[in-house]
């Protein structure tokens, strides 16, 4: 995509799942312990961090969800639950890189162009959703390093085997939302907005 800044400069390219013409070769593998999972041997490799004096980035995991438009879409505008639209704002406001959990795709760049599709986590059996995590563990791999944090706004579904296999490598994960019920979970993305932000935006909700 001419023109649009790579948030992880020098790192192999995103396999976005071909939805804007084919997905990309896959990065190469580097040398040190591997195991479906990052490569923390490696050291981090989040192009910011400890080379700037830093403790590394923090990156954002949001689910993908079963509402979407009925055409070809950027995958950060395919989907429209108001759940969806209030994580978007949370996460795109943070100004931190940040990805997409699909069910169909794995590990999606927000930019991506894909069709919409009809296949959720729910409709996996367990081994089908291992399969899965792994494909999003390998993605992710070319993508964060050890020492960065991801923030993690996604389900159980998702992060059953991504969560303890990222704890295990010591990378910091952080799920702000676990245990909240859908309406806990709208409030506090609400309760994220800049307050000068929070009146527009309760009436647009209202709109929607």
């Amino acid at each position: 995509r001419p023109g649009r800044p790579d948030p992880f400069p020098g790192h192999p390219p995103l396999l976005t799942g071909g939805g804007g013409g084919g997905a990309r070769p896959p990065p190469k593998k580097e040398r040190g312990g591997r195991r479906g999972g990052l490569n923390v041997a490696a050291g981090p490799r989040s192009g910011r961090g400890d080379d700037e004096g830093g403790g590394g980035a923090t990156v954002y995991l949001v689910s993908c969800v079963k509402e979407k438009r009925a055409t070809r879409s950027r995958a950060k505008e395919l989907y429209t639950s108001p759940w969806f639209r209030k994580a978007r704002e949370y996460v795109e406001r943070t100004g931190q890189p940040w990805f997409l959990l699909s069910a169909r795709h794995g590990l999606l760049d927000p930019e991506s162009m894909i069709r919409p599709y009809d296949r959720s986590l729910e409709a996996m059996a367990r081994a089908e959703r291992r399969r899965w995590a792994d494909r999003v563990l390998r993605q992710l791999d070319a993508h964060v390093g050890a020492s960065d944090t991801l923030v993690v706004l996604a389900g159980q579904l998702y992060r059953e085997f991504i969560e303890p296999d990222l704890r295990e490598r010591k990378v910091s994960v952080e799920v702000p939302l676990k245990g909240m019920r859908i309406g806990e979970q709208l409030a506090w993305f609400d309760r994220q907005r800049p307050r000068d932000h929070q009146a527009g935006a309760a009436m647009d909700d209202l709109l929607d």
